[in-house]
């Protein structure tokens, strides 16, 4: 007895302790359960988890409230479940499976994130198809459960544009071992009915078939999976019809479609047939190596739109599939193709083409010939391969941009590792913002390139005969009615994806029919611009190119200047750009050349140029060759001229916004310049000038140019002239004054000199004085070219000279003979002298002193009016030893001349004998 006691007291303790568990795991039920519906919810990539479970009955439990969140492409899925009650029984909790769930009230709302908006246009980014795709086939937490009831299923989808999709889903599924029995009803918020009937035990046994109820039976979708097995292998087949038209209304509310979808229309169709392994799992069927299955498929679809990134979706296309789960084999049959027109900001299309002006740009993929391509499911990311031709056109034949991309072979394995081989069209228009950052009012393209792409590199050639044209151009002062680029040579760049390229060869043909630069207008023959290298990455670059203009000719209104050739070489890079050129005239005649350096980041710069010695010849070029018709009043028939300008400037100024001179110099060279000015000869004129520019708009002159000239003829020899001229401003480049110093020439082999003085032209009266020193009175007497007319002595003067507003006059000027004086002799022949004593008896009176008249004094006062006007009061006394015992003898002349320049009054002073023959009048002083 004591035994059985013992043995009851156990069994009552194992009881007692087997109840403390059971009402203890009856306690804890609601949170354990909840932990572990979340730990598994979780593992599958679900958030936000809340679960409220109540304490289990004998045959089942309730769950009054389960949500959990998710994000997929782009878009937020919440589901809310309330009021669920799981049912079970004992045999089948010990086959760990749970007889019923009845789900009375469930909703489903998708809605897209808000940190996808973009910004500055305020849409929404859409969650791209293949991010739905991976919704739909993502793992549900689904758990070995016989029979699910839905009572009501509410799905609310807010698409990116705004609107709204709506649809209830009620009905009952069940499972039977391994077979899915469903017959579901659903109903979508504009009124149509649709029943969607599953029966299916697996990939090999499955039918899925929807059919509309209202307002008449109409089939939407049918999916047929069937396998027989045979001696050595499995064989399936299946197939798939929708009708697009009927499905577009359910298919909105888990793909991002928006618009009427009453619109929607078209038809898929896939049939498929193939083998696999007897020995593998049903379950993993598509993925085994062994399933071998080949299909073909049509497909014609129109969708009003596609979320916000295109509308007018047509899709045509025909085709077939070869392959597994893991590696899919493709083929496009010629003719198939995808249009729609898309919103040019998801393409960056707006700031190029006139088509982002219009609203939308159509686009079209579509395949010329068979296009074969491959899918390996295995990789990861997916690895895609396609094998042209596969046409991709951006904008239509008749629009006014156009692309059309026609790839030859393409393979994509996620990120930036893309290969593909492509030729490119690119014909089009530039769109408004465009047109003004290149300062045109017409931009237009047709280019050609072949394009590489692997994951390093990508390689671009742009073909011969590619153009840009740009019309209306204007750039500062630069302005041309059309200007057009033409690709003579390839162009080729290979690019680093990570950054960077190199651009080489090249040759670029520019064609420039009308332009001008301020009122100058300009053609040009011919111009190749040839692009040596260019190399960028990022934060650096740099570049060498020439170019090469032929036939460059200004046209000043009224004048013609020679053509010109030019040469200029560029070498650029991040912070700096250096240039050299070279230009001649296509004579030879004229040769220039300079380099430049220009600090990119500062906006400052220096340069040099300079004009090589343009030669001049009497016979074969002038200076009045270069620029016709030539209209000034001076000309140079040898010697040569050259020159030198430099320039350093500065940032653009604030307040014009053009870049200013800072600094600079000109320096003009003559060398032996022969010539004439106002129709007088001269020779050797040499000088050296320079200006400099200390600010802006500001030259000046610090040191005066030394000029000096061998010989100018005026009817009166002006040799060794010499003069220190400088010239001065104020504001502006306009001179406000010259001055002229230290003026000396050698005239009648004597000196003329004069301090000079400086003209302003605010100033209207400057007075300089001319010194005359040691003028040669036989000199003088050479100007008459009279026969037996000879004379000694020197004269000496002063001419007082004011200048007032362009005129020159001469008032109280003095010229005297400087003592002793000297002799005048006139012998003329015996036939002169009996002619001129037989006309005029007085006349042989003035012959006879004049034939040794030894002068004392000769002397005249000049005036010089400004209109040209010239008298001399001037006298003449003295004797002659051979004639009346050497009596005194005086001549008093006054002469009034009207001639253009004050040196010729020294020739009118030399005409002494034809003065007293016709105006004769003496007188004797005793």
């Amino acid at each position: 007895m004591r035994i059985i006691r013992r043995i009851a007291g156990a069994l009552l303790l194992l009881a007692a302790l087997i109840s403390g568990c059971l009402a203890a795991l009856y306690a804890l039920w609601p949170s354990l359960v909840s932990r572990l519906a979340a730990r598994e919810l979780a593992g599958q990539g679900f958030d936000h988890i809340v679960m409220d479970v109540e304490r289990p009955g004998w045959t089942g439990f309730d769950i009054p409230l389960l949500t959990f969140q998710t994000t997929m492409g782009g878009e937020r899925l919440t589901v809310t479940i309330e009021g669920a009650h799981v049912g079970y029984d004992v045999a089948g909790l010990q086959a760990g499976r749970i007889e019923r769930v009845e789900l009375p009230h469930v909703s489903v709302h998708v809605a897209p994130v808000g940190d996808g908006a973009l910004e500055g246009d305020g849409l929404t980014s859409a969650p791209s198809p293949a991010a739905n795709l991976e919704v739909l086939l993502r793992p549900l937490p689904l758990l070995p459960i016989r029979e699910v009831a839905l009572g009501r299923v509410a799905v609310r989808r807010e698409g990116v544009g705004g609107a709204i999709h709506e649809g209830t889903v009620g009905g009952e599924l069940r499972l039977d071992g391994r077979r899915l029995r469903a017959s579901l009803e659903l109903q979508e918020a504009g009124g149509r009915s649709y029943r969607l009937d599953i029966d299916g035990a697996d990939f090999g046994d499955a039918a899925v078939t929807m059919e509309s109820l209202a307002p008449v039976h109409r089939p939407v979708l049918a999916v047929r999976s069937q396998i027989q097995p045979e001696a050595s292998a499995m064989q399936l087949s299946g197939t798939l019809q929708a009708d697009v038209h009927e499905l577009a209304p359910l298919l909105a509310l888990v793909m991002p479609i928006e618009g009427d979808l009453q619109r929607a229309e078209g038809r898929l169709w896939m049939e498929w047939s193939g083998t696999a392994s007897k020995t593998a799992a049903v379950e993993v069927l598509p993925w085994d190596e062994a399933t071998h299955v080949a299909g073909t498929f049509h497909a014609d679809v129109r969708l009003p739109q596609w979320g916000d990134l295109a509308t007018t979706v047509d899709l045509k296309a025909d085709g077939t599939l070869l392959g597994n789960g893991r590696r899919l084999a493709w083929t496009l049959a010629s003719g198939a193709r995808v249009r729609a027109r898309v919103v040019p900001t998801r393409f960056w299309l707006s700031e190029w083409t006139t088509a982002a002006e219009e609203g939308m740009v159509p686009v079209t993929l579509e395949t010329s010939g068979v296009v074969e391509g491959e899918t390996e499911f295995v990789a990861r990311p997916v690895v895609a391969r396609v094998k042209g031709p596969l046409v991709l056109r951006l904008g239509e034949a008749l629009a006014p941009s156009q692309l059309d991309l026609s790839i030859a072979a393409a393979a994509w394995g996620g990120g930036s590792r893309v290969t593909a081989e492509a030729t490119v069209h690119a014909r089009g228009r530039a769109a408004r913002a465009a047109r003004a950052l290149l300062r045109a009012g017409d931009v237009r393209w047709d280019v050609a390139a072949v394009v590489s792409v692997d994951p390093a590199r990508l390689e671009v050639e742009i073909r011969p005969d590619s153009t840009v044209m740009l019309s209306k151009f204007a750039l500062d002062r630069f302005q041309a009615a059309t200007a057009v680029w033409t690709v003579r040579r390839p162009l080729r760049w290979s690019g680093l994806h990570a950054g960077g390229g190199t651009l080489v060869g090249g040759e670029l043909r520019l064609q420039l029919p009308i332009a001008s630069v301020g009122e100058t207008d300009l053609s040009v023959e011919a111009a190749a611009l040839t692009i040596h290298r260019f190399e960028w990455r990022p934060v650096v670059w740099s570049g060498d190119a020439t170019m090469r203009i032929a036939g460059v000719l200004p046209k000043p209104v009224g004048v013609t200047l020679p053509k010109t050739d030019w040469t200029v070489r560029a070498h650029a890079e991040s912070s700096r750009m250096i240039i050299e050129f070279e230009g001649a005239a296509q004579d030879g005649h004229i040769a220039v050349k300079g380099t430049g350096t220009h600090q990119l980041e500062h906006g400052a710069g220096h340069g040099r140029i300079e004009l090589a010695p343009v030669r001049f010849d009497a016979t074969a070029k002038q200076l009045s060759d270069l620029v016709k018709p030539w209209a000034y009043p001076f000309d140079a028939t040898g010697g040569a001229v050259s020159a030198t300008a430099e320039a350093t400037w500065g940032p653009p100024t604030r307040a014009s916004g053009e870049t200013a001179v800072t600094a600079g110099s000109f320096t003009v060279r003559l060398d032996g310049l022969t010539g004439h000015i106002k129709g007088y000869p001269f020779t050797g004129l040499t000088t050296k000038a320079t200006v400099h520019v200390t600010r802006p708009g500001r030259p000046s002159m610090p040191e005066p140019a030394e000029v000096s000239i061998a010989l100018v003829r005026t009817g009166v020899d002006l040799k060794s002239l010499t003069a220190r001229v400088r010239l001065g401003w104020n504001d502006g480049l306009v001179p406000e004054w010259v001055e002229v110093r230290n003026v000396a020439m050698s005239l009648f082999g004597g000196l003329v000199t004069s301090e000079g003085a400086r003209y302003e032209r605010s100033r209207a009266v400057s007075t300089p004085s001319v010194v005359l020193q040691g003028l040669k009175v036989q000199e003088i007497l050479n100007l008459e070219q009279q026969k037996g007319l000879e004379g000694t002595g020197e004269l000496d003067g002063v001419l007082p000279m004011t200048v007032s507003g362009g005129e020159v006059t001469i008032q109280n000027g003095v010229i005297e003979a400087r003592p002793p004086g000297g002799v005048i002799r006139y012998r003329p022949s015996p036939e002169s002298t009996e002619a001129l004593a037989a006309s005029n008896s007085q006349m042989n009176l003035v012959l006879q002193p004049l034939s040794n008249f030894h002068y004392n004094t000769l002397s005249a006062r000049v005036q010089y009016a400004g209109d040209g006007t010239l008298k001399l009061e001037t006298k003449l006394e003295g004797r002659n030893p051979d004639w009346q015992k050497g009596r005194p003898v005086h001549f008093n002349l006054n002469i009034e001349e009207n001639i253009p320049a004050l040196i010729k009054t020294l020739g009118i002073v030399q005409g002494i004998q034809e003065s007293i023959e016709n105006r004769f009048d003496s007188r004797d002083d005793r």
